[in-house]
Parts: C-alpha cells; structure tokens; sequence
C-alpha cells in the first residue's frame, strides 16, 4: 500500500535532539532556538496550550467490538488542544516550526487561528519551514516587538 506507513515508523525524517535539557523534536526547532537565544528573543518552548474545541460527553450512542462482544456506550469527546512550538512570554507572535505540513496538522491549524481570531487576540504568528523563514521570522520580531 503506497501512502500508508508502516507500524512503528515516523512520517518525518526529524531527529529529536535535547540542548539545555529541553527535548527538542526537530533540528529546526534547535535552530530556531538558538536564534532567538542569540537574538536575545525570550520565548517559552512548548509550554502554552491552547483548548481549540472543548470536550463533551456524546449523546450518541456509540457500538464498539471489544472482547468480541459489540457494546453500545456514551463516549466521552476528549478536547481538541493545540500547543505551538515557540510562544513570546506575553503571547504577542507564536512560531510554530513545522518542516512537513500533513493535512491533520493543518487542520489543527486553521482551528488555532480561528481560536486567536475568536478571542480577539492580537498575536502575529509564523509557520516556518526552513532556516530562511525562521531567520526572517526572526528580523520581523526584532523590528516589531522589541
């Protein structure tokens, strides 16, 4: 089956890497980090989260196999939360560093814009995907929010 990955393997080439103890999960986002460290930049890794649908409990009753037997039962609907890599401490821009963009992701991230849109907050946000962006993503913070 073409598209399809196999049991136990990742979508991304991305190599997970820790640097002053904070495991980051590309090279990119060590770089983007080390960036804004130079720049002088304070930002939170992965530290804010945001609650894009809240969770419910299901009026619908659900039919599920389980020991073979199927059973019918109300499920609880987990929320749908989004945690961007890089967010300023006043939450003025988010940098969200991603290098391939599969479509679960950009759903999860129109839902995040109009989670910002929704709550009138002003937050400037960056999608990059490579050095360049990150490193204009960079200047632009520099030039606005300092």
């Amino acid at each position: 089956m073409i598209g399809f990955k196999k049991k136990g393997k990742s979508h991304t080439k991305a190599v997970k890497t820790v640097v002053d103890g904070i495991q980051f999960q590309s090279k990119l986002e060590v770089y983007v980090y080390h960036a804004l460290k130079a720049a002088k930049i304070p930002a939170d890794y992965e530290k804010h989260s945001y609650v894009l649908i809240q969770g419910f409990k299901s009026g619908i009753e659900t039919w599920t196999k389980w020991k073979g037997v199927y059973r019918g039962r109300f499920n609880k609907v987990q929320p749908i939360t989004y945690k961007p890599d890089f967010v300023c401490p006043t939450e003025q821009w988010v940098i969200e560093v991603k290098g391939r963009k599969f479509p679960s992701f950009m759903m999860r991230w129109k839902l995040f814009l109009r989670h910002l849109t929704m709550r009138e907050m002003n937050t400037t946000v960056y999608l990059v995907s490579s050095e360049k962006e990150a490193k204009e993503a960079i200047i632009d913070i520099q030039k606005y929010f300092k």
